[in-house]
């Protein structure tokens, strides 16, 4: 699934496709890994808590409380890979959706966090329709038989990327 910032938060692609026919669909499908994702798919609302930190402790409360995701962001915190693995295995256990936000969009980068068995990867910094075609092509090739599990979410952060919108669609 791919979100898009909204006025009230994030948006679904299908909400954007209406409006942009020219957007070529099937590079952003994905299946389904969560219930999470599920709800994501469906235009509902989810609980993603961003753990900002390095105890992977805190996921079965998060669980216990009603969050859907566990954010965690390699992009705005210290957290490494190493890290970023414990609290991907303690999100999973907890029944959580292990999203990582990269600090990077560099395949090289990214492939680790899919090796690790992130649910899903977002990606900063996307720029351009070939930063978003090579980000699903990497999930794609990563992820083997487990892509249709996994979900991609892209970043459009700047004022480029903004004028690229129609483009990246």
């Amino acid at each position: 699934d791919l979100m898009m910032p909204g006025e009230s938060g994030y948006v679904l692609l299908e909400e954007v496709r209406a409006s942009h026919p020219l957007m070529p669909c099937a590079v952003f499908s994905a299946g389904i890994d969560t219930e999470a994702q599920q709800r994501l798919r469906n235009g509902q609302p989810v609980i993603a808590v961003n753990v900002a930190g390095r105890n992977p402790d805190v996921m079965r409360p998060l669980a216990q409380f009603g969050a859907d995701v566990a954010f965690i962001d390699c992009e705005r915190t210290g957290l490494g890979l190493d890290a970023a693995t414990e609290l991907i295995r303690a999100a999973h256990a907890a029944g959580l959706c292990p999203m990582v936000r990269s600090w990077s969009k560099d395949p090289a980068v990214l492939v680790r966090y899919l090796d690790r068995q992130a649910s899903g990867l977002i990606v900063p910094h996307i720029a351009t329709a070939q930063d978003v075609c090579g980000a699903v092509e990497l999930v794609r090739y990563a992820s083997g038989a487990q892509v249709a599990d996994k979900t991609l979410i892209v970043q459009i952060e700047t004022v480029s990327a903004v004028k690229n919108l129609k483009e990246i669609l």
